[in-house]
């Protein structure tokens, strides 16, 4: 007869298998999400995107080759779970999306910093909702309850450092993650307390900026951290405009990339850091100013460049452009107005055609309206069209706000993301046509530019 081992020493061994079926290099996640009213889940890291199918029966599973840990969230619907996936770790998530919180169960090796990641989220949460009274105290009044935050948060770390099998490396980053996150918070201060108390002046006590002292910013561990990241591009804008002596709207412009590139250089040693940087900030300037003028910088990145997958985005960013170069005829499009009409480019050849992309959320966009209606009304007489292409995905809110306001230029919605052939990444963005269809300038001087009245006026038969 043979001898049966126990329960427990099966599930040992069960789970020893379980590892060692996992490669070190893979990132894996797996879980059941009962009631959900959709299908598909989302894992968002930065602006990558991952889609995981869910089963019939609420059951998923993902599973990934990563070289390094995932930082993100996994969308649910309208919920979302903060995540940290490191290669060779499992997670498994159960949760009923008619009872979330106290049904959210998490296990795999990466549970105690799941377990961890929940409970931040609950302080962050209740941070966020207190925004409006944090950023109405005096500068002194906030800076006390940012330190009470960060004392949160660093008893929270310790509470969870004390635990079994949680991961030492992440306890380091979230301690970095907690203290640039409070600086990004000081540097914001001014800024939200404006917008906040609607005061034109918010002065700051001396010394506001000491937690910039005996920053180390030369650590490669900050290229995992957002608010580190959020810092140091800062960091290098604000440098690289100092130094070169650049005054007043630099985005877009080429020399204020060349700057950047300097400040890059000169700031970090580590090469990992040098070459994220440069091609952040490359792929920044070709997604919202077009490669023209960066051919230099273009030739130094992939000179140095290691990563393929970046170099590769860099490249199909510029190749996404060759389309729309001035001289290039306007893609086609098609866009509905307020009463569900078509309109199409090709109905306005004959005359000049100034587009704006924009969106009702987008602060920037709004600040450009006063001048969009001054222009319209300064050439409502002449051969030129003006037309506003909302991109929003709640149409709802663009023709709530469009009636309200009463826009007499032309009103279209961009119901099936036509501005991806003008190349639009960020908004606003402004487009000028010539009378033949063809492209002057995929990315035309802002109406509260003066540059674009000297643009226009000098526009032959307009």
């Amino acid at each position: 007869m043979k001898k049966l081992l126990p329960i427990s020493l099966i599930l040992a061994a069960a789970l020893i298998v379980s590892c060692k079926n996992q490669p070190v290099d893979q990132i894996k996640i797996t879980g059941t999400i009962k009631n959900a009213d959709t299908l598909v889940l989302k894992l968002v890291e930065g602006q990558k995107v991952d889609t995981i199918k869910k089963a019939a029966d609420g059951t998923f599973d993902y599973q990934k080759v990563s070289a390094k840990p995932v930082s993100g969230y996994l969308s649910i619907g309208k919920k979302y779970v903060m995540i940290y996936l490191i290669p060779g770790k499992d997670l498994n998530l159960s949760v009923d999306m008619n009872n979330w919180d106290s049904t959210m169960v998490f296990g795999g090796k990466l549970k105690p910093v799941a377990d961890y990641l929940a409970d931040k989220r609950k302080v962050m949460s209740k941070w966020s909702k207190n925004t409006l009274a944090y950023y109405s105290k005096e500068p002194a009044a906030f800076r006390i309850s940012r330190d009470s935050l960060e004392k949160v948060y660093a008893d929270l770390i310790t509470k969870y450092e004390g635990m079994k099998a949680f991961e030492e490396q992440y306890a380091a980053k979230e301690k970095l993650t907690a203290r640039f996150e409070k600086i990004v918070d000081l540097q914001n201060f001014q800024m939200m307390s404006k917008y906040y108390t609607k005061k034109d002046t918010v002065i700051l006590p001396a010394g506001w900026n000491d937690f910039e002292k005996g920053l180390k910013l030369d650590d490669p561990a900050l290229l995992q951290i957002n608010a580190a990241m959020q810092y140091l591009s800062g960091y290098i804008g604000e440098t690289a405009q100092k130094d070169a002596g650049l005054t007043g709207d630099v985005w877009g412009k080429p020399e204020f990339l060349v700057a950047k590139f300097v400040t890059i250089k000169k700031t970090f040693s580590s090469p990992e850091m040098v070459e994220t940087f440069l091609y952040n900030n490359l792929g920044q300037q070709i997604d919202g100013a077009t490669p023209k003028g960066i051919d230099a910088q273009l030739t130094e990145y992939f000179a140095l460049a290691k990563n393929q997958e970046q170099i590769a985005e860099i490249k199909k960013k510029v190749a996404d452009w060759a389309s729309i170069m001035p001289g290039m005829p306007a893609p086609e499009f098609t866009v509905v107005d307020l009463a569900g009409k078509e309109f199409s480019l090709s109905q306005f050849k004959g005359k000049y055609v100034f587009i704006d992309f924009w969106a009702t959320w987008c602060g920037p966009c709004k600040q450009e309206i006063p001048f969009l209606k001054k222009l319209y009304e300064d050439f409502e007489k002449k051969n030129i069209v003006i037309m506003s292409i909302s991109i929003d995905q709640d149409k709802k809110a663009w023709e709530k706000m469009v009636t309200a306001e009463g826009f007499k230029w032309y009103q279209f919605h961009d119901g099936n993301k036509m501005s991806d052939k003008f190349v639009v990444r960020y908004i606003p963005s402004f487009i000028l046509i010539d009378k033949e269809g063809k492209i002057i300038d995929p990315r035309a001087p802002n109406p509260s530019n003066p540059d674009l009245r000297k643009v226009l006026d000098g526009l032959a038969g307009i």
